[in-house]
Formats: structure tokens, sequence, C-alpha cells
């Protein structure tokens, strides 16, 4: 069950490091052997994503397999370590079934609102992760390297016109 999850989130976290890795290859020479990786993400960043959703449901599959009864669903649910991932998890539902073609053309500017909501899903696997396993090392060895990203993607989109 942690493999699962443990991989749900790092692909997470990769899919949302993406935008920001383009950001800041920008200001790189053109003949840098990273910009052709970054590009490649950029064109298959919604994979991640998918694949993000299909490790959360198979760590939540086995945490239902090995739980096995309802009613101490129920009961575990309402712990804020868990409620926070089933928060994380539904927030992620709804992403991974509008992440196609089709609900791109359908939803149109309101799809990339939706997908906005990925940030809000990484900040409580975040906390799931660390309120589950208190290991803060692998967490923020993840989760910093993305926020340190996020934050640039910000600055960037905020002040490069001034």
């Amino acid at each position: 069950m942690h493999t699962t999850g443990t991989f749900s989130a790092r692909l997470l976290v990769i899919s949302l490091a993406i935008t920001p890795l383009r950001y800041l290859c920008k200001s790189w020479s053109s003949t840098t052997p990273v910009i052709p990786v970054v590009m490649w993400l950029m064109a298959r960043r919604r994979y991640f994503g998918v694949a993000s959703f299909i490790y959360a449901g198979l760590h939540t599959l086995l945490y239902l397999h090995d739980t096995w009864d309802f009613e101490e669903v129920l009961i575990h649910a309402v712990r804020p370590e868990m409620l926070i991932g089933w928060i994380g998890f539904f927030i992620l539902l709804p992403l991974a079934l509008t992440s196609n073609h089709t609900a791109v053309q359908q939803l149109g500017r309101w799809w990339k609102t939706l997908q906005r909501f990925a940030h809000l899903a990484a900040l409580c696997v975040f906390l799931h992760w660390i309120l589950f396993d208190f290991l803060l090392t692998e967490v923020l060895s993840w989760f910093s390297v993305l926020l340190i990203l996020q934050i640039y993607r910000i600055y960037r989109q905020r002040f490069s016109d001034r």
C-alpha cells in the first residue's frame, strides 16, 4: 500500500513541476540538453497526472481490501490523516476524468480552471503523507522542490513583464 501511495505522490509532483521547469528553461540557451527533456515532459504532462490518479486508486483499493469492513473505513475516515487523503483522492477524480482530448474541447477555458485544483490535491497528498508516515525527509525532498518551482513560476508570471 505504501508503494502505490508514494508513486502516486511522486507522479503528482512531477506533473505539477513540469510547467515551472518550462519557465525556468526559457531563460537558458536553446543548446542546453535539458530543453528537449522538458519539452518531452511538457507534451506528456497529462499522462503523469492520470498515472498519479491510477496509483492513488490502487492505493485506495489496497486500503479498502486491507480494511475489508465498511464500518471501520467510515470510523477511520474522520481521522485527519485519512480525511485529508480522501479529500485529495476525490479532488483527483474529476481531474483524471477530464484529462482527455474530448473533455478539454467540451470544457473550453474551464478545463484549465478545473485542472488547477491539482495544486490543492498536492497539498492534501503532502499533508496525508506527513500525518501518516512522519518521514519528513522523503516528503520534504519531493514537495520542497515542487514548492520552489511553483514560487519561481508565480514570480515569473507576475513580474516578467515589468
